[in-house]
């Protein structure tokens, strides 16, 4: 009897090993399928959520600008703080975080802004100096495809590319004239710069539509200002964002206990994280959306300023673009009373039609239509585009790079919004690297002493 019992329980033992070898190989093979990632990615992505400071909206952000893990651009934002002139920037005590320096994350420097870990002030004696301002997109560029401009320009100038300097005055959600100010502050607190690199547009034409204005707040406002003065603003507000830090904590615990050594080499583990995982990650977008939509009642003037109406989101953009192309005068007027080579880019975006050839992975991650950014983009970007005619009309240094990636059909996008991978952060490099190069050049009295090393 004892020997049979032993049978039997070897046997169902063996049938139990089996169906889990039987599962594990489906889940194996499934994966790729149900998530659209290679398993590979999914591991990043859970490990980096387990780092993730929960009051963040992304996971930690690398250190290494070439790498082929891009840097995740909205990374920050639960670590920025107001600024009296530029609206907000990062606040540089999280500098002092042990776990931020273990894992060898970007250093915020003294002006609120990013920097790769161990930088110093030898940078200011570099003998050319480029600042690269806009938002998210142009943060990538200057810190991604950092090495590239660098080599561009040396090559150019006949300096080395230890001699060339790339500053970042770039900030995801930075929109004009945000870039303007900070370009005004910088100024008057004696920075230099021999030449800035100014990579926008997309952030002037769609976040006034999704943040400020539906909150009835003034389009031109840093984006959403009245969510930024939360201590002076509705219960309803701070209630939403209490249930958003919970959301994030158990979506960290999740990734964590997904994580542990063994159960994060088993692939049906993984399938099981990713799809739990995923509905955080809707209820984050969902209580994200309820925080946009809450209006500032109790803020008053403070939090909404000289809101103003307008009949459709056309006009809206209208009076954006506007607006953006004013500051990019008064940029260009300010460096040329400093004598301060400009140039204006005009950033790309998947959703811009016959822009890219999109790639199968393009067309699942970043160019979906739930994300309500295409319309947007449709109505905003010729806009933009004939604005930039306009500026170059009038000897404004103006460059369109909506079709940068037009002939490129590997995968460039990595999300649905905008933002392009560490690859086509170069290309950009390159493309902005041969027009400063070109500028310069043409301008060779000014910058005698810098072409000729």
């Amino acid at each position: 009897m004892t020997r049979l019992r032993l049978r039997s329980a070897a046997f169902a033992l063996v049938a139990l090993l089996g169906g889990c070898l039987v599962a594990e190989a489906i889940a194996f093979f499934a994966t790729p399928a149900v998530t659209g990632r290679h398993r590979a990615d999914l591991r990043v992505e859970r490990q980096a959520l387990t780092n993730r400071t929960v009051a963040g909206d992304a996971v930690a952000v690398g250190t290494q600008p070439q790498s082929t893990t891009p840097l995740r651009p909205n990374a920050y934002i639960g670590e920025e703080v107001i600024h009296p002139f530029l609206g907000f920037v990062l606040d540089p005590a999280v500098n002092r975080r042990e776990d931020r320096r273990a894992r060898g994350q970007l250093e915020v420097t003294a002006n609120g802004f990013l920097r790769r870990p161990g930088e110093t002030p030898e940078w200011s004696r570099k003998p050319f100096q480029i600042a690269v301002t806009g938002g998210s997109v142009a943060m990538l560029l200057s810190l991604e495809g950092d090495r590239t401009l660098a080599r561009v320009v040396a090559d150019g100038l006949g300096l080395t590319p230890e001699e060339i300097g790339i500053r970042s005055w770039a900030l995801g959600g930075f929109k004009q004239p945000q870039q303007l100010m900070n370009l005004a502050l910088r100024l008057t607190q004696g920075e230099r710069v021999d030449a800035l690199v100014n990579l926008d547009g997309f952030n002037e034409i769609y976040l006034p539509a999704v943040d400020n204005y539906p909150a009835r707040v003034a389009e031109f406002y840093p984006r959403a200002w009245n969510q930024r003065l939360l201590g002076i603003l509705d219960p309803g507000q701070q209630k939403i964002l209490l249930l958003i830090s919970g959301e994030r904590q158990r979506r960290q615990r999740l990734a964590r206990t997904f994580d542990q050594p063994i159960i994060r080499s088993s692939p049906s583990a993984q399938l099981l994280w990713w799809l739990l995982d995923q509905r955080r990650a809707h209820r984050l977008i969902q209580l994200d959306h309820d925080l946009r939509t809450v209006k500032a009642e109790e803020g008053g003037y403070q939090a909404r300023g000289p809101f103003q109406r307008y009949p459709s989101n056309r006009d809206l953009q209208k009076a954006s673009v506007a607006e953006w192309a004013r500051a990019s005068r008064q940029i260009h007027a300010l460096c040329e009373a400093e004598g301060i080579t400009y140039l204006h880019f005009l950033q790309p975006n998947q959703y811009v039609e016959g822009s890219k050839p999109l790639s199968a992975e393009e067309l699942r991650l970043a160019a979906t239509e739930t994300s309500g950014i295409a319309p947007l983009v449709s109505t905003g970007y010729p806009l933009l585009i004939e604005a930039g005619e306009e500026l170059a009309r009038e000897g404004l240094p103006f460059q369109d790079l909506t079709l940068a990636f037009a002939s490129i059909e590997e995968t460039l996008y990595i999300d649905s919004c905008c933002h392009v991978s560490p690859r086509g952060s170069s290309i950009l490099a390159e493309l902005i690297g041969e027009s400063l190069v070109q500028r310069l050049q043409s301008d060779s009295a000014r910058w005698s002493g810098k072409v000729a090393h």
